[in-house]
């Protein structure tokens, strides 16, 4: 659990902070 939120963080962090991927929407998440 602890890896998948550090890389949504990482990746959130990647796209200017998109709130999205820290709210677990992964789903919605564009590829």
């Amino acid at each position: 659990i602890r890896m998948l939120l550090q890389k949504a963080h990482a990746l959130s962090q990647k796209w200017g902070g998109v709130p999205v991927v820290l709210a677990g929407d992964f789903n919605s998440t564009p590829q």
